[in-house]
Protein backbone atom coordinates (compact mmCIF):
# COMPACT_ATOMS: atom_id res chain seq x y z
CA UNK A 1 0.00 0.00 0.00
CA UNK A 2 2.68 2.01 0.85
CA UNK A 3 4.39 1.90 -2.35
CA UNK A 4 1.02 2.13 -4.02
CA UNK A 5 0.81 6.00 -2.36
CA UNK A 6 4.29 6.68 -3.63
CA UNK A 7 4.16 5.64 -6.75
CA UNK A 8 0.33 7.77 -7.14
CA UNK A 9 1.95 10.57 -5.16
CA UNK A 10 4.67 10.87 -7.83
CA UNK A 11 2.33 10.31 -10.84
CA UNK A 12 0.09 13.03 -10.03
CA UNK A 13 3.31 15.45 -9.27
CA UNK A 14 4.66 14.67 -12.85
CA UNK A 15 1.65 15.39 -14.26
CA UNK A 16 1.22 18.49 -12.44
CA UNK A 17 4.08 19.78 -14.19
CA UNK A 18 3.25 18.87 -17.45
CA UNK A 19 1.42 20.87 -19.98
CA UNK A 20 -1.79 20.44 -18.17
CA UNK A 21 -0.20 23.10 -15.75
CA UNK A 22 0.14 25.58 -18.21
CA UNK A 23 -2.40 27.72 -19.67
CA UNK A 24 -1.63 28.70 -23.64
CA UNK A 25 -2.11 31.85 -25.39
CA UNK A 26 -1.73 33.01 -28.91
CA UNK A 27 -2.03 36.36 -30.04
CA UNK A 28 -2.38 36.60 -34.59
CA UNK A 29 -1.96 40.37 -34.06
CA UNK A 30 -1.61 42.54 -31.11
CA UNK A 31 -1.61 45.74 -33.47
CA UNK A 32 -5.45 45.05 -34.16
CA UNK A 33 -8.08 46.10 -31.31
CA UNK A 34 -9.45 43.24 -29.64
CA UNK A 35 -13.05 44.84 -31.16
CA UNK A 36 -11.97 44.06 -34.53
CA UNK A 37 -10.14 40.86 -33.58
CA UNK A 38 -11.61 37.09 -33.22
CA UNK A 39 -10.77 34.78 -30.62
CA UNK A 40 -11.38 30.81 -30.16
CA UNK A 41 -11.31 30.06 -25.83
CA UNK A 42 -10.31 25.94 -25.82
CA UNK A 43 -12.00 24.10 -22.83
CA UNK A 44 -9.90 20.75 -22.72
CA UNK A 45 -11.24 17.96 -20.57
CA UNK A 46 -9.81 15.55 -17.64
CA UNK A 47 -7.93 13.84 -20.27
CA UNK A 48 -5.62 17.09 -20.90
CA UNK A 49 -3.95 16.04 -17.70
CA UNK A 50 -2.21 12.90 -19.77
CA UNK A 51 -2.38 13.96 -23.10
CA UNK A 52 -1.47 17.57 -22.66
CA UNK A 53 -2.65 20.52 -25.13
CA UNK A 54 0.09 20.34 -26.95
CA UNK A 55 -1.02 19.24 -30.06
CA UNK A 56 -4.36 21.16 -29.95
CA UNK A 57 -2.49 24.19 -29.77
CA UNK A 58 -0.12 23.71 -32.46
CA UNK A 59 -3.27 23.17 -34.74
CA UNK A 60 -5.35 26.03 -34.07
CA UNK A 61 -2.44 28.60 -34.11
CA UNK A 62 -1.94 31.13 -37.05
CA UNK A 63 -5.77 30.63 -37.96
CA UNK A 64 -6.75 34.05 -37.72
CA UNK A 65 -7.84 33.94 -34.57
CA UNK A 66 -6.36 34.82 -30.97
CA UNK A 67 -5.70 31.12 -28.97
CA UNK A 68 -6.10 30.88 -25.08
CA UNK A 69 -6.50 27.61 -23.57
CA UNK A 70 -6.90 27.68 -20.12
CA UNK A 71 -6.04 25.83 -16.99
CA UNK A 72 -9.52 25.99 -15.32
CA UNK A 73 -9.65 22.42 -14.06
CA UNK A 74 -10.26 22.83 -9.77
CA UNK A 75 -9.45 19.76 -8.31
CA UNK A 76 -12.31 20.44 -5.53
CA UNK A 77 -15.84 20.66 -7.63
CA UNK A 78 -17.15 21.59 -11.12
CA UNK A 79 -18.59 25.49 -9.53
CA UNK A 80 -14.72 26.17 -8.71
CA UNK A 81 -13.68 24.98 -12.20
CA UNK A 82 -16.97 27.17 -13.87
CA UNK A 83 -15.13 29.96 -11.28
CA UNK A 84 -11.81 29.75 -13.00
CA UNK A 85 -13.27 30.10 -16.31
CA UNK A 86 -14.82 33.30 -15.05
CA UNK A 87 -11.71 34.35 -13.66
CA UNK A 88 -9.61 34.14 -17.08
CA UNK A 89 -11.93 35.34 -18.84
CA UNK A 90 -11.73 38.59 -17.43
CA UNK A 91 -8.13 38.44 -16.72
CA UNK A 92 -7.93 38.15 -20.59
CA UNK A 93 -10.48 40.89 -21.24
CA UNK A 94 -11.99 37.90 -23.28
CA UNK A 95 -15.94 40.03 -23.50
CA UNK A 96 -13.65 42.79 -25.42
CA UNK A 97 -13.53 40.80 -28.54
CA UNK A 98 -15.63 41.58 -31.76
CA UNK A 99 -16.36 37.65 -31.47
CA UNK A 100 -15.89 34.76 -29.21
CA UNK A 101 -15.79 31.10 -30.58
CA UNK A 102 -15.50 27.92 -27.79
CA UNK A 103 -14.58 24.85 -28.54
CA UNK A 104 -15.15 22.75 -25.48
CA UNK A 105 -14.15 19.12 -24.49
CA UNK A 106 -16.57 17.11 -22.46
CA UNK A 107 -16.02 18.87 -18.86
CA UNK A 108 -15.16 21.95 -21.01
CA UNK A 109 -18.49 21.73 -22.02
CA UNK A 110 -20.88 21.41 -19.00
CA UNK A 111 -18.11 24.12 -17.56
CA UNK A 112 -18.86 26.94 -20.35
CA UNK A 113 -22.56 25.79 -20.03
CA UNK A 114 -22.96 26.53 -16.69
CA UNK A 115 -21.06 29.65 -17.25
CA UNK A 116 -23.29 30.84 -19.73
CA UNK A 117 -26.20 30.25 -17.93
CA UNK A 118 -25.00 32.49 -15.02
CA UNK A 119 -23.49 35.11 -16.84
CA UNK A 120 -25.20 35.18 -20.24
CA UNK A 121 -23.66 34.82 -23.76
CA UNK A 122 -21.47 37.91 -23.86
CA UNK A 123 -19.83 37.68 -27.04
CA UNK A 124 -19.92 34.19 -27.54
CA UNK A 125 -20.71 33.88 -31.12
CA UNK A 126 -20.40 29.73 -31.62
CA UNK A 127 -19.51 26.84 -29.37
CA UNK A 128 -18.24 23.12 -31.20
CA UNK A 129 -19.15 20.97 -28.27
CA UNK A 130 -17.49 17.20 -28.06
CA UNK A 131 -19.33 14.59 -26.78
CA UNK A 132 -19.24 11.08 -26.21
CA UNK A 133 -22.04 9.00 -24.88
CA UNK A 134 -19.54 6.00 -23.84
CA UNK A 135 -16.72 8.96 -22.32
CA UNK A 136 -19.33 10.59 -19.98
CA UNK A 137 -20.04 7.29 -18.30
CA UNK A 138 -16.13 7.09 -17.75
CA UNK A 139 -15.74 9.18 -14.52
CA UNK A 140 -18.93 7.20 -12.63
CA UNK A 141 -16.75 3.88 -13.99
CA UNK A 142 -13.63 5.36 -12.60
CA UNK A 143 -15.72 6.51 -9.53
CA UNK A 144 -16.67 2.85 -8.68
CA UNK A 145 -13.97 0.46 -9.89
CA UNK A 146 -10.87 2.66 -9.08
CA UNK A 147 -12.32 5.56 -6.05
CA UNK A 148 -8.65 5.95 -4.97
CA UNK A 149 -6.39 6.41 -7.87
CA UNK A 150 -9.29 8.86 -9.51
CA UNK A 151 -9.42 10.78 -5.90
CA UNK A 152 -5.38 10.83 -6.15
CA UNK A 153 -5.63 12.01 -9.84
CA UNK A 154 -8.39 14.72 -10.11
CA UNK A 155 -9.32 15.37 -6.11
CA UNK A 156 -12.96 15.78 -5.80
CA UNK A 157 -13.70 17.16 -9.15
CA UNK A 158 -14.70 13.81 -10.86
CA UNK A 159 -17.21 12.86 -7.77
CA UNK A 160 -18.93 16.37 -8.25
CA UNK A 161 -18.91 15.78 -12.41
CA UNK A 162 -20.77 12.52 -12.03
CA UNK A 163 -23.56 14.37 -9.53
CA UNK A 164 -23.74 17.62 -12.23
CA UNK A 165 -26.87 16.66 -14.39
CA UNK A 166 -25.98 18.21 -18.35
CA UNK A 167 -26.78 21.84 -18.15
CA UNK A 168 -27.88 22.47 -21.87
CA UNK A 169 -27.62 25.97 -23.18
CA UNK A 170 -31.21 27.45 -24.50
CA UNK A 171 -30.05 30.81 -26.23
CA UNK A 172 -30.35 30.19 -29.49
CA UNK A 173 -28.43 33.27 -31.00
CA UNK A 174 -25.27 31.43 -30.08
CA UNK A 175 -24.52 28.79 -33.22
CA UNK A 176 -24.25 25.49 -31.66
CA UNK A 177 -22.21 22.53 -33.09
CA UNK A 178 -21.52 18.44 -31.63
CA UNK A 179 -18.96 16.33 -32.69
CA UNK A 180 -20.44 12.88 -31.43
CA UNK A 181 -17.47 10.27 -30.43
CA UNK A 182 -17.85 6.89 -32.40
CA UNK A 183 -15.36 4.60 -30.68
CA UNK A 184 -14.49 3.78 -27.62
CA UNK A 185 -11.04 4.50 -25.25
CA UNK A 186 -8.62 2.28 -24.02
CA UNK A 187 -10.46 3.05 -20.04
CA UNK A 188 -14.08 2.77 -21.07
CA UNK A 189 -13.24 -0.95 -22.96
CA UNK A 190 -11.44 -1.65 -19.22
CA UNK A 191 -14.07 -0.59 -17.47
CA UNK A 192 -16.73 -1.99 -20.01
CA UNK A 193 -18.92 -4.28 -17.90
CA UNK A 194 -19.17 -1.69 -15.53
CA UNK A 195 -19.84 1.34 -18.07
CA UNK A 196 -22.55 -0.87 -19.74
CA UNK A 197 -24.21 -1.62 -16.41
CA UNK A 198 -25.37 2.09 -16.21
CA UNK A 199 -27.50 0.78 -19.49
CA UNK A 200 -27.35 1.08 -23.79
CA UNK A 201 -25.83 3.36 -24.79
CA UNK A 202 -27.83 5.29 -27.35
CA UNK A 203 -25.33 7.69 -29.91
CA UNK A 204 -28.62 9.92 -31.10
CA UNK A 205 -28.54 13.72 -30.81
CA UNK A 206 -31.69 13.99 -28.98
CA UNK A 207 -30.05 11.73 -26.09
CA UNK A 208 -27.27 14.32 -25.36
CA UNK A 209 -29.93 16.82 -24.26
CA UNK A 210 -28.83 19.89 -26.49
CA UNK A 211 -30.47 21.31 -29.05
CA UNK A 212 -27.72 22.58 -31.52
CA UNK A 213 -27.55 23.73 -35.41
CA UNK A 214 -25.91 20.55 -36.89
CA UNK A 215 -23.94 17.35 -35.17
CA UNK A 216 -21.68 14.81 -36.66
CA UNK A 217 -20.53 11.61 -35.97
CA UNK A 218 -16.54 11.17 -35.52
CA UNK A 219 -14.42 8.36 -36.21
CA UNK A 220 -12.01 9.01 -33.23
CA UNK A 221 -12.10 7.63 -29.78
CA UNK A 222 -12.15 10.38 -26.56
CA UNK A 223 -8.32 9.74 -26.32
CA UNK A 224 -7.72 10.78 -29.88
CA UNK A 225 -9.56 13.72 -29.96
CA UNK A 226 -6.47 15.60 -28.27
CA UNK A 227 -3.97 14.13 -31.13
CA UNK A 228 -5.72 13.70 -34.30
CA UNK A 229 -6.43 16.78 -34.95
CA UNK A 230 -5.76 16.72 -38.65
CA UNK A 231 -9.04 14.77 -38.73
CA UNK A 232 -11.71 17.14 -36.78
CA UNK A 233 -10.16 20.10 -36.45
CA UNK A 234 -10.72 21.79 -39.59
CA UNK A 235 -14.22 21.13 -38.66
CA UNK A 236 -14.34 23.42 -35.96
CA UNK A 237 -12.67 26.17 -38.53
CA UNK A 238 -15.57 25.08 -40.83
CA UNK A 239 -18.61 25.06 -38.26
CA UNK A 240 -17.15 28.93 -37.16
CA UNK A 241 -16.87 30.09 -40.54
CA UNK A 242 -20.49 28.69 -42.13
CA UNK A 243 -22.58 27.36 -39.10
CA UNK A 244 -22.52 23.76 -40.08
CA UNK A 245 -20.00 21.34 -40.46
CA UNK A 246 -18.95 19.69 -43.84
CA UNK A 247 -20.62 17.14 -46.04
CA UNK A 248 -17.88 14.88 -46.27
CA UNK A 249 -17.55 14.91 -41.95
CA UNK A 250 -21.20 14.40 -42.19
CA UNK A 251 -20.82 11.17 -44.50
CA UNK A 252 -19.40 9.17 -42.07
CA UNK A 253 -20.90 6.21 -41.22
CA UNK A 254 -22.07 6.02 -37.70
CA UNK A 255 -20.16 2.75 -36.27
CA UNK A 256 -23.20 0.62 -34.68
CA UNK A 257 -20.53 -1.60 -32.20
CA UNK A 258 -17.75 1.52 -30.44
CA UNK A 259 -15.81 -1.21 -28.78
CA UNK A 260 -14.82 -2.79 -32.64
CA UNK A 261 -11.47 -1.88 -32.74
CA UNK A 262 -10.86 -4.05 -29.45
CA UNK A 263 -13.27 -7.01 -30.55
CA UNK A 264 -10.93 -7.09 -33.43
CA UNK A 265 -7.83 -8.13 -31.30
Amino acid sequence: MIRLLSFLFCLIFCLNQSNFAQGKIFIESSSISKTEREAILILPGFGSKIFGTKKIAKFFKHKGYDIYIPKYISRKSVEKSVENVDRFILKYGLKDYKKLHIFSYIFGTWTINLWINKHGKCNISTIVFDRSPLQERAPAALMKDSPLLAKVLFGGVMKDFCNTIYPPISDTSIFKGIFIENYATKLINKHKETVMSMGNVNFGIENLHQKVDDYCFIPLNHDEMYSKLDVFGPEVMIFIRDHAFSQEIKSKKYQVNPFVKFDKK
